[in-house]
């Protein structure tokens, strides 16, 4: 049995190198490199053509009444607080700004007494304060914190190495968890979301205090902000024109507004436009035909060289792998190495064009090409010959020369291991039996008898093939493993007596 193992394995890994070596002959062909640099040109030309706009979400909630509006806008780093004041100048509109300084440390603070980590530092203002029931404020290294029993206590903070004093005023927890700066907009950071609902950093690792005392504690001269909520708006603003006007100056990530039933999100997610997308579908379709007419040009050269492993004994998936081996080569290889060109200097949006333009065209050049080389007729293609016995006629005339390359033939034939193999060579004849065992099926084989005869210019090579099988053997496995022994002899000769 371990004999059987190795033998299929050895087979097998012989059938790959073949495909491999298949692939690597279409791959040097000079039509390879117009393929390629059809594909580069098409996926840049998807890129260059995206146009773009801002992911604009509207949310309907009757729940929502009243004017005027309301506005959400949050950065990606902490900003100057001046950028409120930029803003309404700026799009000419008045309001109230409330400014949150909402942060999750990179590396935690810890509270030496208590053992707690914190990981959440809020800097609010007063009135958000009082809405926490801290109606007295906080002193200065002051924060509330809701896992203390008590109204206050003392506690020391590990900062960088240093032990800081620090107060600690105990907050409802309720309140804290359920405080909102905005729609559905928790105060304390959004981790992520199960479903709908926002999840957010337990209240043991959160602390909240005033502007100045988050300021000093982050070591910071100038007053910042993550987050801004300008509330009674003089007017309605589009938050694309708010996020446009930002961007240029801050690194904003999300702009919502809302009111009167709604609200409406704009982010820093870019969208392709319609009229972009239909830009990469013509681009998609330039590129096939451009890939498709190449590999027109190239059918017949394919299509010989598919009669040619044929006729050396390969199945007829052998050419498919192959062609779809090449696609993914020639194509998608380079491609993707286009597309990381693409998002790195046009950015996303710019990509998922460019992806549309490299999938479509991959899939209709694969489809093409696969069917194009396609046998006509599978019962008569896929083996050559099929017969159980078969005459090579061949201009060899040296006997025992014909006679040892047969025999080296059939001991080489990866489909098959050769149990027997006798000959013998008197004049102008030749005899040659060989039994051989299949390495796909256990138990079954074929047995060879093959007469050589030299009539003049000519040899003729006269093959007969009986397969044998421990269980029955079906129709179509006999015809696949006649084929298979006979097509390597036949090919074989054929191919040597060409090159000779």
């Amino acid at each position: 049995m371990t004999r059987e193992y190795k033998t299929v394995i050895k087979a097998r890994l012989a059938r790959l190198v073949g495909i491999y070596k298949l692939s690597l002959l279409i791959l040097r062909k000079p039509f390879t490199y117009l393929v390629i640099l059809a594909t580069i040109l098409s996926v840049i030309a998807s890129g260059l053509n995206t146009k773009y706009e801002n992911n604009l979400v509207v949310v309907r909630d009757p729940t929502i009444t009243g004017d005027p509006h309301t506005m959400l806008i949050r950065f990606s780093e902490p900003v100057g607080v001046e950028a409120c004041s930029t803003l309404l100048s700026g799009l000419s509109l008045e309001g109230h700004c409330t400014y949150y300084y909402r942060v999750i440390l990179d590396h935690p603070y810890q509270l030496v007494k208590s053992r707690k980590l914190i990981y959440v530092v809020l800097g609010v203002e007063e009135e958000v304060l009082k809405g926490l029931g801290l109606e007295d404020g906080l002193s200065e290294f002051s924060f509330g914190y809701s896992e203390i029993s008590e109204e206050s206590a003392t506690d020391s903070m590990l900062l960088d190495g240093k032990i800081l004093e620090v107060t600690l005023v105990h907050v409802n927890s309720n309140l804290l968890a359920n405080y909102l700066i905005f729609y559905k907009t928790p105060i304390i950071p959004v981790q992520g979301y199960v479903g709908t609902e926002p999840v957010t950093v337990p209240l043991q690792h959160v602390l909240i205090s005033t502007y100045d005392n988050v300021m000093r504690l982050a070591n910071v001269s100038e007053p910042l902000a993550t987050d801004i909520v300008v509330t009674n708006l003089s007017g309605f603003i589009e938050p694309v024109k708010v996020f446009e006007f930002l961007e240029e100056r801050y690194p904003v990530t999300e702009v919502a507004v809302t009111g009167n039933g709604y609200v409406m999100y704009v982010s820093e997610v870019r969208i392709p436009t319609p009229d972009s997308l239909i830009s990469a579908v013509l681009s998609s379709i330039t590129a096939s035909i451009i890939i498709i007419s190449i590999f027109s040009s190239t059918t017949p050269y394919l299509k010989e060289l598919r009669n040619k492993i044929f006729l050396m004994g390969f199945q007829p998936w052998a050419m498919t792998i192959v062609m779809v081996g090449y696609t993914l080569t020639s194509i998608m290889f380079p491609g993707l190495i286009t597309l990381t060109y693409v998002f790195i200097s046009m950015g996303g949006a710019s990509t998922l064009n460019s992806l549309v333009t490299l999938t479509t065209s991959w899939l209709t050049s694969t489809i093409y090409i696969v069917l194009r080389t396609k046998p006509e007729k599978l019962v008569t293609e896929a083996y050559m010959p099929p017969t159980f016995r078969y005459v090579l006629i061949s201009s060899v005339t040296d006997v025992r020369r014909l006679t040892e390359f047969i025999v080296k033939l059939i001991k080489t034939n990866e489909f098959f291991t050769s149990e027997e193999v006798e000959w013998r060579v008197e004049g102008n004849e030749a005899f040659i039996h060989a039994k051989m065992d299949y390495v796909d099926s256990w138990g079954s084989g074929i047995d060879l008898t093959i007469f050589v005869n030299v009539n003049g210019e000519k040899s003729y090579v006269n093959i007969s093939s009986a397969v044998f099988g421990v269980e029955e053997v079906s129709e179509s496995m006999s015809r696949s493993i006649n084929a298979l022994a006979i097509s390597k002899i036949v090919g074989g000769v054929t191919a040597w007596e060409a090159t000779s």
